[in-house]
């Protein structure tokens, strides 16, 4: 009888397990899929409210800049190619060693602000380089190098210092505006229970999702200073 019943026992284990192990992957992916949806959900709502574009000009910063930028430093690239070769065969070492830091200094802001270059030197750039990944650091490198091309005694590559140091003067101040707007919202959010309460507060319709209205009404209560575009 005891070897009948462990017999039983040991079947009706055999068919309940993969069943048992079914439901509980099942159940995995079930939450996963809910975990990914909601994920998915969250930076749509991001997207559509302009906060992940907040985030990127602190970091990347408008596609103008970043168009302008390049332009700059490619033109910058150029120039101090063909002047390092017009320089070193006139037996100017000094002004041929300023061209070798430019043309190393435009090649560097072609490799940041282009984006069809390859990926992986501009990780390495930004490693060893931190201050370029926000908008006031390369602002400030802007302008160092385009002091740097206005030194030398040429018309051509002033203007183009010149050029550059204006686009570094904008761009530190948009990257330091737009900085201290994040870090602003950002000391609000200590107390997760008052952020909850005023959420609750604005989401009139109580699907825990805020319209760009709510979310307006949300900032305002919680003392942000962020604009309607932003």
């Amino acid at each position: 009888v005891r070897n009948v019943y462990w017999d039983q026992s040991r079947n009706i284990f055999t068919c309940v397990r993969p069943l048992a192990v079914s439901l509980s992957a099942f159940a995995i992916m079930s939450e996963t899929d809910n975990l990914q949806g909601a994920q998915q959900k969250a930076v749509k709502m991001l997207e559509s409210n302009g906060l992940t574009k907040m985030s990127s000009w602190v970091g990347e910063g408008p596609m103008t800049f970043r168009v302008a930028g390049l332009v700059g430093g490619l033109v910058m690239f150029l120039q101090s190619l063909f002047g390092f070769f017009d320089q070193f065969l006139s037996l100017k070492p000094l002004a041929a060693t300023l061209s070798v830091y430019t043309l190393f200094m435009g090649f560097v802001i072609v490799m940041l602000e282009g984006q069809c270059f390859p990926q992986s030197i501009k990780k390495v750039i930004r490693s060893q380089a931190k201050f370029l990944t926000l908008v006031n650091g390369r602002g400030i490198f802007y302008i160092f190098v385009g002091t740097l091309n206005m030194a030398q005694n040429d018309f051509a590559r002033t203007c183009v210092g010149l050029y550059m140091a204006v686009i570094g003067v904008v761009m530190f101040g948009v990257g330091v505006h737009s900085k201290g707007k994040l870090d602003h919202v950002r000391a609000l959010l200590k107390d997760e229970s008052v952020v909850r309460a005023a959420f609750n507060t604005v989401d009139i319709e109580g699907d825990n999702a805020l319209t760009a209205e709510e979310l307006g009404m949300l900032c305002t209560n919680l003392g942000s200073t962020l604009e309607p575009n932003e």
